[in-house]
């Protein structure tokens, strides 16, 4: 499979290169189904070949392509083998460092091993007592600036975690006529709540909007069946996951869901990735 991988590769780019299109459209369409088939067989392990398969698909705007490889690249970036994690880690940002093209890549990266890191390395959890201890855990293994964009990361993630310990303001064109009471109120004491109930609760914003995401979306398909529910049911599970049966309920789940893709656009933000 990796010859045939590698042959279709080198076939692509040369077609790509002088400008052969039918040549070009036949070896993306097989590259694309070959890509399709190992996209769990970790392609960051492909080496040079990974980084030329990822380029290619960016620069002949095969989008799906270039998100398979990606998601596959940064899924072998995981705590229980830190030292290959940060090999794959440091050869993802050379791919990603290449272009402002590759932003968004370029953040999840940074992200997937600031993870790593601190499922690996507990003591130094979001928000960390001592950041000293993460400081020193990466220092010395990465260059000043890599160091410093991750730090950054670090750090601005455990604001946005502090941020979210309070319930966030329901967006006003979302309200309704009786917005202030009690959809305001609600959706505040259901938050709080969510918040007391996570157990552990997730010290990493992105997987905490996650498991907020997830109860709201079990809430809002229960909330119909709301009306003939006793609210002295042994349904404990259903009491405990709806949402509150306010006019608002819905565009509370929207939001959720808004949330989430923003803070996975904003990625690079957060790792002070330049825009260009």
């Amino acid at each position: 499979m990796t010859a045939d991988l590698s042959l279709l590769v080198r076939l692509a780019a040369m077609a790509h290169k002088y400008e052969f299109e039918s040549l070009l459209r036949w070896s993306l369409k097989k590259l694309d189904g070959h890509s399709a088939k190992i996209s769990n067989q970790l392609i960051s392990r492909l080496g040079d070949l990974g980084r030329r398969l990822l380029i290619l698909s960016v620069q002949l705007q095969m989008s799906s392509l270039a998100t398979r490889i990606e998601d596959s690249w940064i899924r072998d970036i995981r705590p229980s083998d830190l030292t290959q994690s940060q090999k794959v880690f440091e050869a993802a940002l050379d791919v990603a460092e290449l272009s402002p093209i590759y932003r968004q890549f370029h953040g999840k990266v940074y992200y997937a091993y600031l993870k790593a890191i601190l499922k690996h390395n507990k003591s130094a959890s979001i928000p960390a007592e001592n950041p000293a201890v993460f400081i020193n855990h990466v220092s010395s293994k990465l260059s000043r600036e890599r160091t410093s964009r991750l730090y950054g990361g670090f750090w601005s993630l455990s604001q946005l975690q502090v941020r979210l310990s309070v319930p966030p303001q329901i967006r006003s064109e979302f309200s309704c006529s009786c917005h202030a009471s009690p959809c305001v109120v609600a959706w505040k004491e259901w938050w709080n709540e969510k918040l007391r109930n996570l157990n552990p609760l997730p010290q990493d914003p992105g997987d905490l909007l996650q498991r907020i995401q997830i109860l709201a979306a079990r809430g809002i398909r229960r909330v119909n069946r709301s009306k003939n529910i006793d609210r002295h049911n042994s349904d404990n599970d259903y009491l405990d996951n709806q949402l509150p049966v306010v006019p608002c309920s819905s565009k509370m789940v929207a939001q959720l869901g808004e949330m989430m893709e923003i803070f996975y656009e904003t990625l690079p933000d957060h790792f002070m990735i330049p825009l260009e």
